[in-house]
């Protein structure tokens, strides 16, 4: 996937050419897949544009809990604050919010940034 023609984009704006947007790839993990859908849910009502190009359910090595880990990569006009602060406004998100980085998801590491809150 690349930043200029993100997967997705053309679905989700038809015809209309989104390359003069300034489309910012995103990524990060999260506890289960409700979670994103409670992101995109929250970016909805603050009207920030959230185009997903990757969701994957994964477990990690060693995760002791039931369900998989979620990664996701979308892509947004969004900086990064906003995107974060969106994030605090959902309850128990905060595996999202300290994994969120602007790499596309093979370069994010996934580790939490426990400064994050």
């Amino acid at each position: 996937m690349s930043v200029e023609n993100p997967i997705g984009i053309k679905e989700r704006f038809g015809d209309s050419d989104p390359s003069p947007r300034n489309f910012k790839t995103y990524s990060f993990r999260l506890e289960c897949s409700e979670d994103y859908t409670a992101f995109i849910v929250e970016a909805a009502k603050q009207e920030v544009q959230v185009v997903t190009s990757e969701l994957s359910l994964l477990r990690m090595e060693g995760n002791q809990y039931p369900l998989p880990d979620t990664y996701v990569e979308f892509v947004s006009e969004a900086p990064l604050e906003k995107l974060r602060d969106i994030l605090r406004n959902i309850v128990d998100s905060h595996v999202a919010l300290q994994t969120l980085k602007q790499v596309p998801l093979k370069n994010n590491d996934l580790k939490r940034d426990y400064d994050l809150i």
